[in-house]
């Protein structure tokens, strides 16, 4: 799903903004707990796009019981294979926060796919502004920017029913209009 060559600008990014990756609980943390807490029947999660993999720690230490957590993020080393579910084994949540706004755009059909493939749940947390943050190759790191009703279009179906969507406009510090989006989807 993900080209080599992206992968490695994603890794040179990485290396030289070793924040990045990081927003996770700011962004969907406290709401991701709230989820969590209050559907029991989830044990294994995966973060799918975890950057520096602060989330599983936070969310373990907030929630009510022990979570089989996984992590996948192509600009970590270590990291960066999707995890062999094998078929039929499915995440009881797949979580993404600040990720899919970072897929190439020949890739987003792909990749919807097989979280759908691979969830029973899905978290989706997604910034849709352009941003000053560029790739090495001079491109903007978010390489899909696109507007919540475009992102709502490509999530809802495969299986799938959006039970929550949340649209949050902010401005930052005299910024122009911050627009992310929220989505929970479930079989």
């Amino acid at each position: 799903m993900i080209r080599q060559e992206y992968k490695e600008q994603l890794q040179e990014h990485r290396e030289g903004n070793p924040g990045w990756g990081s927003s996770a609980i700011r962004n969907a943390g406290d709401h991701i707990v709230r989820y969590l807490n209050k559907h029991e029947s989830i044990v294994s999660v995966l973060d799918y796009g975890c950057g520096n993999g602060v989330l599983a720690d936070w969310v373990q230490a907030r929630v009510d019981r022990q979570l089989e957590w996984y992590e996948y993020d192509p600009s970590v080393p270590g990291k960066d294979q999707l995890p062999d579910s094998g078929p039929g084994d499915l995440f009881d949540l797949i979580i993404s926060v600040d990720v899919l706004e970072h897929v190439e755009p020949g890739s987003i059909e792909a990749t919807l796919e097989w979280i759908a493939d691979n969830a029973v749940r899905q978290f989706h947390h997604i910034d849709c502004n352009e941003t000053k943050d560029r790739l090495p190759d001079g491109r903007d790191v978010h390489l899909l920017v696109r507007p919540p009703d475009w992102w709502d279009k490509m999530l809802v179906g495969r299986g799938f029913t959006r039970m929550y969507r949340a649209d949050i406009h902010q401005r930052k510090r005299g910024r122009y209009p911050r627009t992310s989006c929220t989505f929970i989807l479930e079989r």
